[in-house]
């Protein structure tokens, strides 16, 4: 064995993907996070990828015993302890700009502490807590990122770095340096407490906007504001001359608030009302709101978009509705499953060839390949249907 890759998700999945370009699969295994469901949601599946590709799965403590394996940590969830390992090839990828925010919760303390930048770190494990020397590092601008977005930012940027040092990790000894001691940071899991999403209106507008930036990670979490999911603020430049908290003007759109200095708008979140319009077809509230979606193809935290969701549901009128608003019919889900399969599962169950009609007239191409190399045509032997999908 050359390499382990430790760790979950579209980070480490991709940098599976790319060693494999030099590295035979029988020198490389992984291990995975104790998470891991063996299945694609919003996020790659280190363990489903693995198992798709022939990698060996092995425990953490097989590869403790195996020497001069190099051991990537890719958002690994077990603390490290290089004593436990016959190699001392151990290496981290770390979603901060070190040595600022060792620890936990890299994706929200950044945007709420109101940082104008972060980064990521790839550095050697030592016996602390990513406080190892530094090999390379990249920083980018996360001003007015909402934390969703920051930790995409760092799977993109952590995945080039790794990608970037990957041969020299496995074939040589890279040079690194100590962590500066000035502007370090540590932060623990009782740094923040997420049961607290509710925006406390007895704040400056900036802090608002910044709680709202640093919570908004719909997968997990939205911030709260009276019993109304937010997805974002915007900054007024009208004096607050009100208690803190009291509602000046609401609509469907959003809720203008009074602050400790100036008025703040807090759009209404309404992502979970629409996939529940996917499910039950439910065209009327779904045309009412729809207008307010910031995006309609995101996923929901089953990696399916509000489009995949009404097809599956032979919703055909809210499929409708999503097409002309712009949902995109070829989006698919992480396992490459397209809209059009998931209508022909409807098809099946419930004899609706409309919506496939619909999706084909909206350019859904029956071409596309899912994860496992197959099209529509391989998940049918229904006449009608291939004459439709072939006209």
């Amino acid at each position: 064995m050359k390499l382990c890759i430790a760790g979950k998700n579209n980070i480490a999945v991709d940098c599976l993907h790319y060693s494999l370009s030099f590295i035979s699969k029988k020198d490389i295994c992984v291990v995975l996070n104790k998470t891991d469901s063996l299945k694609n949601t919003w996020q790659k599946s280190l363990g489903f990828h693995a198992q798709l590709l022939g990698i060996k799965i092995l425990e953490l403590e097989d590869v403790q015993n195996i020497k001069e394996i190099t051991f990537l940590s890719l958002e690994f969830d077990r603390i490290i302890k290089p004593e436990q390992f016959k190699t001392t090839k151990l290496y981290n990828i770390h979603f901060s700009f070190l040595p600022e925010y060792k620890g936990m919760y890299t994706s929200l303390l950044p945007i709420l502490h109101g940082k104008s930048y972060s980064g990521v770190t790839l550095h050697l494990i030592d016996k602390g807590i990513d406080t190892g020397n530094i090999i390379d590092q990249v920083s980018f601008n996360i001003k007015n990122m909402n934390c969703n977005d920051l930790y995409f930012n760092y799977l993109k940027y952590g995945t080039m770095l790794v990608c970037s040092h990957v041969k020299e990790l496995i074939h040589g000894i890279p040079n690194s340096g100590k962590q500066p001691v000035l502007n370090s940071s540590y932060y623990s899991k009782t740094s923040f407490d997420f049961s607290l999403k509710e925006i406390n209106p007895k704040q400056t507008a900036h802090q608002i906007f910044l709680f709202t930036l640093a919570l908004n990670f719909r997968v997990y979490q939205l911030p709260t504001f009276k019993g109304n999911k937010i997805n974002k603020c915007k900054l007024t430049a009208i004096k607050s001359n009100l208690k803190p908290g009291t509602i000046i003007k609401q609509n469907s759109e959003s809720i203008e608030i009074a602050s400790i200095d100036y008025n703040v708008k807090l759009y209404i979140d309404y992502y979970d009302k629409l996939l529940d319009c996917c499910k039950n077809d439910d065209f009327l509230t779904a045309r009412s709101i729809i207008n307010y979606i910031v995006d309609l193809n995101d996923y929901d935290k089953n990696g399916w978009t509000p489009l995949i969701v009404a097809c599956y549901n032979g919703s055909l009128k809210v499929t409708k509705l999503l097409l002309n608003a712009g949902a995109n019919p070829n989006k698919t889900n992480l396992n490459g499953t397209t809209s059009l399969m998931y209508a022909k599962d409807t098809l099946i169950q419930h004899n609706k060839y409309e919506l496939i009609k619909l999706l084909l007239n909206y350019k859904a191409e029956s071409s596309k390949k899912d994860i496992w190399g197959k099209t529509i045509f391989d998940y049918t032997d229904d006449p009608k249907l291939i004459k439709l999908l072939t006209q």
